[in-house]
């Protein structure tokens, strides 16, 4: 970059120069602290501060650090567009400019601008590391790093402050600096997971079906797991191990000043490399801690560290025995099974279907629900082979059609089926498992979703649907509430389930939320029936319950819990049914139906395609047209006329007209 033409020097921790026309202000100067309360509870959406992600709301947090209180008036609140600051972490980089209006633990200070300055580029000043160093010695403590620095003495720290035009300038070229790095970062990231899931296919092959291709094979009985060496067992994992198995005899022979191995969790990788560097008194870990000895294998019991493989085998383990966190499971190999051939069993996923779908979940970030229809696919796929004793080598357009035959689809479902499989066999082929590229052999088919007619039901129908409410009791009023969702903003069940607290801005009367099925923002305004509907049901119907979601279930067994999106189903049908109305049993009687009779209702009214697109959360108007098939009236407005015909058969006067 061009320098500046004049410098003027300073005599501080971070910054010995800056050009001679910034500014070095102290902090209080150009930014000032929030300090507004949460009492009377304004909002009920928590944020929470991390290291990596930034400002972030709780629910997004995981099962990691502190607890949310249980009463949210201790709380602070932090608005768009503020720095928050963890006074106790600052110094590791705890900062974040917040994009969302939240309560905040009273640990936080929240910065906005004085002036006209971009709060971006302050963002960024406190992102920098030697910004960050020079702030030790400021903080009140016993650990370095946790130490709270008092806001009085943070106000008085100096910052440099450019022109605001220079400001937009810096923030500009930092963006796209970070945006290019975060690119790379991700690239690497996809790679680092296609080569951990071919060391995995490795293993798998080896540890499920053996080094011998040419062995003779037995069926396995485990639907995954397929054919497996006729000399092998499939026994249960009780029948070959301990589990939390007992170090008491191995305690006794030990002095209790007797330094041993302690393993936190971020001591064993999910390769299985373990660091037994950190080592602790007996007398200090032998309670409260779990325990193994040396060959015990551990698995991590808690998610994500369970669904990655993290575990070990402690063949290596530098004492006799060991502790570590509670998250740990201990796992003892009985004289049938090797200890290191235990710990492959139980970090290895075991299959190719459970490869794929890990693959698709962390390269390609598809959601659960569409996960969960592709797995039932090559579920019926593979239950299919392993009933014909087939392996994907057999794969041909034969054995394809027969499959499809077998299982009697509907032209959506073999269409959705055969889209599921061309594609693993693409990723079967790439990544090792197979030799060829069997989608060839999956035959394309004519279907297309768009010759459906949508069912729909006209506004009269409607009303009498939503009039069969009783709303005395809290099911009915939770009913009527999902019933106008569905009626009066066309939401999808899923939207429904997933409706929050967070997404209502009481104050503009508008619901903001993203899609579930896309992940498109998109907003509503917030109708009087709507919202007087979602008052009286949290007065009165909504049972007493920590959960986000607003729609939750009042059986006993489920109560306060989040509906399920074919409970929403049911509950649509239910009413449908109760009116009475025409041929509800022939036709789409679910929530969708709803939103199809919503915009064909506009439809009918002359609101135009883009509107009724908006409305109904679609990415482009394409989507939208399919309801043009149901404007019957419309329809009638545009007739073709009738070609001549030329054929001797009319020519015959056998139709004359």
């Amino acid at each position: 970059m061009k320098r500046y033409d004049r410098y003027s020097k300073y005599e501080d921790r971070w910054i010995t120069s800056l050009p001679s026309h910034w500014g070095y202000k102290r902090l209080k100067e150009v930014l000032k602290e929030r300090k507004e309360k949460n009492s009377p509870v304004k909002t009920h959406n928590i944020l929470s501060l991390t290291n990596t992600r930034g400002v972030i709301p709780y629910s997004e947090k995981g099962n990691v650090g502190n607890k949310a209180k249980e009463s949210l008036e201790g709380y602070m609140l932090a608005y768009p567009n503020d720095i928050v600051i963890n006074s106790m972490n600052i110094i590791i980089g705890s900062v974040g400019l917040s994009k969302y209006f939240g309560a905040v633990s009273p640990v936080y200070y929240m910065l906005y601008t004085r002036n006209n300055d971009n709060i971006r580029y302050f963002n960024y000043v406190f992102q920098n590391k030697p910004f960050q160093e020079s702030l030790r010695g400021l903080g009140n403590g016993i650990l370095e790093i946790r130490m709270r620095i008092p806001m009085y003495k943070l106000n008085n720290v100096c910052i440099p402050v450019p022109p605001r035009s220079e400001q937009d300038q810096i923030v500009r070229y930092l963006d796209w600096q970070v945006s290019k790095i975060n690119k790379l970062i991700a690239a690497k990231k996809k790679q680092i997971v296609f080569l951990k899931e071919c060391r995995k296919a490795v293993i798998d092959t080896a540890i499920l079906h053996g080094m011998n291709k040419h062995t003779e094979e037995k069926d396995s009985g485990v639907y995954w797991l397929g054919r497996i060496p006729a000399s092998w067992e499939v026994l249960p994992l009780r029948r070959i191990c301990s589990i939390n198995a007992s170090i008491s005899h191995l305690i006794k022979k030990l002095p209790s000043d007797e330094l041993v191995v302690f393993l936190p969790m971020e001591s064993v990788s999910t390769e299985g490399i373990v660091d037994c560097s950190q080592k602790k008194p007996l007398h200090e870990v032998r309670t409260g801690y779990s325990s193994f000895a040396r060959n015990d294998v551990v698995v991590a019991k808690i998610t994500p560290c369970f669904e990655n493989g993290k575990g070990a085998c402690l063949d290596k383990l530098d004492t006799e025995i060991g502790f570590g966190t509670t998250e740990f499971i201990n796992i003892r190999a009985s004289e049938k099974v090797l200890p290191q051939y235990l710990y492959y069993i139980t970090s290895n996923i075991g299959m190719e279907i459970s490869l794929y779908l890990s693959y698709l979940r962390n390269v390609h970030h598809l959601s659960e629900s569409t996960i969960r229809n592709k797995e039932q696919y090559l579920y019926e796929f593979f239950c299919y082979m392993e009933k014909h004793s087939m392996t994907l080598d057999n794969i041909s357009i034969e054995v394809m059609e027969d499959f499809f035959a077998s299982m009697n689809y509907s032209h959506a479902s073999r269409h959705n089926c055969s889209s599921t499989l061309r594609i693993f066999f693409r990723y079967a082929q790439e990544n090792g498992i197979t030799t060829k590229d069997n989608s060839i052999f999956v035959l394309h088919d004519n279907y297309n979703n768009r010759c459906k007619i949508p069912t729909t039901y006209d506004e009269d129908e409607i009303r009498r649907i939503i009039a069969t409410v009783e709303r005395s009791s809290g099911i009915g009023k939770r009913d009527y509430l999902i019933l106008l969702l569905a009626s009066e903003y066309g939401w999808r069940s899923s939207d429904i389930v997933n409706f929050r607290f967070s997404h209502i801005d009481w104050d503009k009367n508008v619901i903001n939320f993203s899609q579930h099925k896309t992940g498109m923002p998109i907003e509503y305004p917030l109708l009087s029936s709507v919202g007087n509907a979602i008052i009286d049901y949290l007065k009165h119907g909504r049972p007493v319950t920590d959960a986000e979601e607003i729609i939750v279930s009042a059986e006993t067994a489920k109560k306060g819990k989040p509906l399920s999106t074919p409970t929403v189903h049911s509950i649509v049908a239910k009413y449908m049914r109760k009116a009475n109305i025409k041929n509800w049993k022939s036709k789409k009687h679910g929530p969708h139906s709803l939103r199809h009779s919503m915009a064909t209702n506009m439809l009918k009214k002359n609101i135009t395609m883009p509107i009724i697109s908006t409305i109904l959360g679609h990415q482009n108007t394409e989507s939208t047209k399919v309801y043009l098939k149901v404007d019957i009236e419309k329809l009638k407005q545009c007739p073709l006329s009738m070609p001549k015909m030329y054929s001797k058969h009319y020519s015959t006067g056998r139709c004359e007209a």
